[in-house]
């Protein structure tokens, strides 16, 4: 007997720390495209 697990996945193509927010966040740019495998 086979078993399948789906193993979703998120490939950034990039991530930047563009700034901090007053809060102690950071501002974020970023591309990201979601796999389903």
């Amino acid at each position: 007997m086979r078993t399948q697990w789906l193993s979703p996945a998120k490939l950034n193509l990039f991530l930047y720390i563009t700034g901090q927010r007053a809060d102690g966040y950071h501002t974020l740019q970023t591309l990201f495209q979601f796999l389903d495998y």
